[in-house]
């Protein structure tokens, strides 16, 4: 088919690419802390009841904590700006739909303040800070409020546990409760820090998936030094580049339509994919490399089509079995109950069998087609005194 079809496997590589990256530029982005439990499993459905029943197990944390003039001073946090503060962290969080319940000191204050202060007080917290110190060795023996302040008072925090409504909706949220923040601390001698699970997920997606074009692009360099030293030509190297990128975009028209997002879970399957297929193609190029001195020393013309295909008839069978061994070995992931595993195994089999096809067809034709100069000399070239000589 190399031989006597170019320009067929030339037509049908174009397509197959271009409605890969047009299927490519649609693939979800869309990350769920969980979506990689399937649904039929028991955890799944504990944690669906769990949300439905108390709002989510993904808590999302606002950590209070005085500047350093505050810091200074005993128990910082019994300061009744902090204690209101709190209180207002506590219903801005409560104001989003999905959650159910937020907690904060200010919860147990509110309450102890309306029992010790009388059944209608001025204010429904402590006004001073003897007031709120009072209350608190009242009702914390220790353990009531151990997840929301520190037993120095230094530090507090204000907690909900979130359901996992995806990517799009947290960053929404954390957009929120950002701008929300900056309004409330400017000029108080508070800090409040976001954190918890929930952001954490957020700031982990963010990165690997934000970070996968810079991660690829360095791969990519990286895999260019590595061919133009092992194959003493930058020409070779950027041939070979080719049947190793074409089944990077191959594998997001496969995500697209298998309905497989970006997330952690399956971004690293790009890596892993372009180290394995690079393995092939050095295999065929090196042998190209040393095949085309041999048949250039021998003065025989159409080096380029020649030691194309007598290296691929050489190099292609070990190549298909490691390539279908290796593919094998991966597919076996879809076995695992976790489904990014499975999906990683999925996406790396269809990725070597990509790049193995483009290593079989497409860069012989590319040698045959294109002609690199090699080590200065071209293809046609032929050493001066062969040439001279007929009968060489």
């Amino acid at each position: 088919v190399v031989r006597d079809h170019p320009r067929r496997v030339v037509v049908v590589a174009v397509l197959i690419t271009l409605s890969a990256l047009a299927l490519g530029s649609r693939v979800g982005r869309e990350y769920y802390n969980f979506d990689d439990i399937p649904e039929t499993t028991e955890i799944k459905r504990s944690l669906r009841a769990v949300e439905a029943a108390h709002g989510g197990v993904v808590p999302l944390v606002l950590f209070v904590e005085p500047t350093v003039e505050l810091a200074q001073q005993p128990e910082p946090l019994t300061d009744p700006r902090a204690i209101a503060l709190l209180d207002r962290l506590e219903r801005r969080l409560a104001e989003f739909p999905e959650v159910k319940a937020a907690l904060s000191p200010a919860t147990f204050l509110r309450k102890a303040h309306q029992v010790l202060a009388g059944p209608e007080p001025e204010s429904p917290l402590p006004t001073t800070q003897a007031q709120v110190a009072q209350e608190l060795l009242l009702i914390d023996d220790g353990e009531l409020m151990k997840d929301v302040l520190t037993i120095p008072r230094d530090a507090a925090c204000v907690v909900a546990y979130m359901p996992d409504k995806g990517s799009t909706r947290a960053r929404a949220i954390l957009a929120e409760l950002d701008a929300f923040l900056a309004e409330e601390t400017a000029g108080k001698p508070f800090r409040v820090t976001v954190t918890g699970n929930y952001v954490i997920a957020d700031a982990v997606y963010r990165s690997l998936v934000g970070g996968l074009l810079i991660s690829l692009g360095i791969a990519i360099v990286v895999t260019f030094i590595f061919f133009c030293g092992v194959l003493r030509s930058w020409r070779l190297a950027l041939i070979g580049l080719v049947p190793n990128l074409l089944p990077l975009a191959l594998t997001l028209g496969a995500m697209s339509l298998l309905g497989i997002d970006l997330k952690p879970t399956t971004v690293i399957v790009f890596s892993i994919t372009l180290v394995i297929a690079d393995d092939d193609t050095i295999q065929y190029l090196a042998r190209f490399r040393r095949r085309y001195d041999e048949l250039f020393a021998q003065g025989i013309p159409g080096l380029h089509q020649r030691a194309a295909l007598e290296v691929l008839r050489g190099t292609g069978p070990p190549m298909l079995v490691t390539t279908l061994v290796i593919t094998l070995g991966f597919l076996c992931l879809r076995f695992s109950v976790f489904q990014g595993i499975g999906h990683l195994g999925t996406l790396i089999g269809i990725s070597l069998l990509t790049a193995l096809a483009a290593d079989l067809f497409l860069a012989p034709l590319l040698l045959i087609g294109l002609k690199p100069r090699i080590g200065g000399r071209s293809l046609s070239e032929k050493a001066p005194e062969q040439a001279a000589d007929p009968e060489t």
